[in-house]
């Protein structure tokens, strides 16, 4: 959980889950929400794109090979969600 020190939100090396942060984003500084998701975008693409010992295919191929098949087409319409009974005060 990050702690918020002089309106700033802080995170620690550590996840709560006991992962590591990856090591190219920990010592960086962002100024917009934006900018960080635009580095975690460029990382993700990077880890999807090797190749994965013991595949012999990065996660990209394995995508495009099973599951991208296996989609089906999205509906014309969103889903309509019911309203809540639950009411917030």
């Amino acid at each position: 959980m990050p702690k918020i020190i002089y309106g700033v939100a802080v995170s620690p090396v550590m996840m709560p889950d006991g992962r590591r942060r990856p090591a190219r984003l920990r010592d960086h500084r962002w100024f917009s929400l934006a900018q960080l998701n635009a580095a975690i975008r460029l990382l993700v693409a990077e880890l999807n794109a090797r190749q994965m010992s013991g595949f012999g295919s990065s996660r990209a191929e394995l995508f495009a090979e099973i599951e991208r098949p296996k989609l089906g087409e999205l509906p014309d319409q969103p889903r309509q969600h019911p309203r809540s009974r639950l009411f917030f005060h």
